[in-house]
């Protein structure tokens, strides 16, 4: 019901709500002639027209739900003040519908009013400015969850991790942003059965932590991982030569063809055929040189491209050159010391925060336009980082490979996770890369945009692994938590 009444009916009113809401609206100073107080504002900017008042009521007239309006910049139009509920509360779910189709009744604005957010509500005008919406429905007002823009929806969340409580949504990309984000490592998360469960197992994990022993660097302390990885289910070796077979046969009369269209077929053809070449002389190792060639452009970069591109962690590379790669180790690990002890307290941090993103926070400080769009960006550009910082370990440190490799593959199915495809790949290497310096530097005028050139220069590489690698290729195939100690 709207509150028209005035006088001393509308201070009437305003007591009568706010007894029942047990909120600030109608508390008076002097109770007994209503004059004063919190309410005396209320009442004065709602008898000279600065101020709607809307109480949501059930069929006993007892409020529920309290709505108030102010004049906007412009001072013709209406903007959202508050909506609270009891106790200034975030009013309970099942009033939502009708708050939100309140709102698309009367239509103000709402100048990111955190009282609508919280609600879950999002105001489309605000969303139109940042990215395209993709919405089916034409309401000024819905539901965050009932965005079809993805990264729309991760920026809200991560922002707002507790909305989930009210409205769960899950998918594997947004349970990687929220594992990222350091702002959420306290926040309690719905417990709920789902497909992708993986901020939970991981969390499961960091609380199951623990050194063997922290003595020696030679026993470097096991950790696993609340979540197995299943072999691969790659084609037979059979299989694969009878396919190569017959596409080695097409590739002839591709050849000897006048057809059109079966000579526009032809690099096709023969790309294939070169992937399965490949596939044939590295089976059993898709996985790992999958996971690996997420770091290519790194590789390409420092120039060493050839020799670490394979399935193994170690390289005569990374050796030949220990201090250059060992200083770059210890400074991303902030080892600052030769102290056994204080190497190992830096490696077991370093494999805790593992899935945070240490920037990922930040990105809602930057000046950057539509910063909180790249998430994803950020944590595919950190993933890729920490798939060769492990290899590093593995080459200095003496960490276990078969440890090394199952963070690695979380790492891949993270990368996976956020991309579509290799080139989706790359381009979120470079806006990643892009962002971490702006937000290290402070400076955008002083970034290295290098990254785009390596990238472009990376995929006319004759030795590019993107070009032939499947990029679907599946890393978790069943995900198991632990039972807790």
């Amino acid at each position: 019901m709207k509150i028209v009444a005035r006088g001393q009916l509308l201070r009437q009113e305003l007591a009568y709500e706010s007894w029942h809401m047990q909120h600030c609206l109608g508390q008076f100073e002097d109770l007994e002639v209503l004059t004063g107080g919190y309410a005396e504002y209320y009442a004065t900017e709602k008898e000279e027209g600065m101020l709607r008042l809307l109480s949501l009521r059930d069929a006993h007239n007892k409020p529920h739900v309290t709505l108030s309006l102010e004049r906007d910049m412009t001072g013709t139009g209406w903007r959202i003040e508050q909506i609270k509920g009891k106790q200034n509360a975030v009013p309970i779910a099942k009033y939502a519908d009708d708050v939100l189709s309140l709102l698309n009744f009367l239509a103000p604005s709402s100048e990111s009013n955190p009282d609508c957010l919280n609600m879950g509500i999002v105001y489309r005008p605000e969303l139109e400015q940042d990215q395209q919406l993709q919405q089916e429905t034409g309401d000024l007002y819905f539901y965050f969850h009932e965005l079809k823009h993805e990264q729309a929806v991760e920026s809200i969340v991560f922002e707002h991790p507790w909305l989930l409580q009210r409205f769960p949504v899950e998918t594997a990309c947004l349970n990687w942003i929220l594992l990222a984000g350091r702002a959420t490592q306290d926040t309690e998360l719905p417990q709920q059965p789902t497909e992708h469960s993986i901020v939970q197992a991981v969390r499961q994990y960091q609380k199951q932590v623990r050194a063997s022993d922290l003595n020696s660097l030679q026993q470097f302390p096991y950790f696993n991982l609340p979540f197995q990885f299943k072999a691969t289910q790659a084609p037979s070796f059979a299989r694969r030569m009878l396919m190569l077979y017959l596409m080695l046969w097409v590739l002839f009369w591709a050849m000897l063809s006048r057809i059109p269209i079966i000579k526009g077929c032809f690099y096709g053809i023969t790309k294939y055929c070169y992937r399965l070449v490949v596939s044939l002389r590295n089976s059993g190792y898709e996985a790992q040189r999958w996971a690996l060639a997420t770091g290519d452009v790194i590789y390409y970069r420092q120039g060493i491209l050839q020799e670490v591109t394979s399935e193994k962690l170690q390289s005569e590379v990374f050796e030949q050159n220990k201090t250059q790669y060992l200083s770059h180790l210890n400074r991303m690990l902030e080892i600052k010391s030769n102290s056994p002890i204080h190497q190992e307290r830096q490696l077991l941090k370093f494999l805790k925060d593992y899935f945070v993103t240490d920037q990922l926070d930040q990105i809602y400080q930057l000046s950057y336009a539509k910063a909180h769009q790249h998430l994803r960006d950020m944590i595919v550009f950190d993933h890729i980082q920490k798939i060769f910082l492990m290899r590093l370990l593995v080459q200095f440190y003496q960490f276990s490979e078969q440890v090394a490799w199952s963070y690695i593959f979380a790492s891949a199915q993270i990368i996976q996770d956020c991309c579509s495809n290799w080139e989706s790949l790359g381009d979120a290497y470079v806006k990643g890369r892009e962002l971490i310096l702006l937000i290290l530097t402070s400076h955008d005028e002083n970034i290295d945009r290098s990254a785009t050139v390596d990238v472009s220069r990376y995929l006319q590489h004759h030795q590019n692994n993107w070009d032939y690698l499947a990029w679907d290729l599946s890393f978790l195939q069943e995900l198991q938590l632990e039972q807790a100690a």
